[in-house]
């Protein structure tokens, strides 16, 4: 099947919302201390009772089809708000409390739709993995809290390198996962090794002293040429299985699994 063309979404190289109306409205929400439903209640009530009140003082207030009108309208705000409200804490259960990556229940999603989306289209996708080398003695010589506050460096820093359409994600404890859409596994080893030396060149001070890690990356490539795997879990463990590769040739490497027969390839 002839490969399709690579989608707009995909930029050809990798670098790196607020919104402004919805943070006013939910100000104002908090100042009055009421929520959505409540603000319509106060909405409605105001509206039935202008006619008495234009009675009593003899004034008009607004027109029927004033009234309703701007009802609606808030309306229509309360509905944005509480869209923007539900977006949010969509995002936040997507996300690693602690790092700021995406949670490994979204990557594990993003993977199936992404893979879906290759056999459909004939583009390739590759996913990688990385892990910390020696974490555990940054920990032990440390403290857990300077553990931490490498991890939360190491994936700001990362996460400055990749497109906006890259998945990053914590995949558990100091391992990490990446879905690259359109990305063949050639175009994936030169990312990968820039992100290696951006992780190998990270330094955190803690307690007046400089911690520095290493990490070891392994990928595999889904639908790059002739190659493809059965189920997205198969294409997953390629990729641990390219970064076990990479941590027994000394860690610090990148492995990339190798489609053109048994064994890993090492990039450079």
């Amino acid at each position: 099947m002839p490969a399709s063309p690579l989608p707009a979404r995909w930029p050809t190289s990798y670098s790196n919302p607020g919104n402004p109306a919805s943070a006013s409205r939910a100000v104002v929400a908090g100042r009055l201390g009421l929520d959505a439903a409540a603000i319509s209640d106060v909405l409605k009530k105001l509206a039935s009772e202008a006619p008495a009140m234009e009675e009593l003082f003899d004034i008009t207030l607004l027109r029927q089809s004033e009234a309703a009108s701007i009802l609606a309208r808030a309306k229509e705000l309360l509905v944005t708000q509480q869209v923007h409200e539900i977006r949010e804490m969509e995002a936040r259960a997507q996300r690693d409390a602690l790092t700021g990556a995406h949670n490994r229940r979204h990557f594990e999603e993003v993977v199936r739709r992404e893979f879906e989306l290759s056999n459909r289209h004939g583009w390739p996708l590759t996913v990688a993995l990385l892990d910390i080398d020696h974490f555990k003695s940054v920990n032990d010589t440390y403290g857990h809290q300077a553990g931490d506050m490498v991890l939360i460096a190491m994936v700001r820093m990362i996460m400055k390198e990749l497109r906006q359409e890259d998945l990053f994600a914590r995949f558990g404890g100091e391992e990490f996962a990446l879905v690259l859409p359109g990305t063949s596994l050639a175009s994936a080893g030169k990312l990968l090794l820039r992100l290696k030396s951006v992780v190998s060149g990270l330094m955190v001070r803690y307690e007046q002293r400089l911690i520095t890690v290493t990490a070891s990356f392994g990928m595999a490539s889904h639908g790059d040429g002739a190659h493809r795997f059965e189920t997205p879990d198969a294409f997953v463990k390629a990729a641990d299985d390219a970064l076990y590769a990479a941590k027994h040739a000394g860690r610090d490497r990148v492995a990339g699994h190798n489609a053109d027969g048994p064994g890993f390839v090492l990039h450079q």
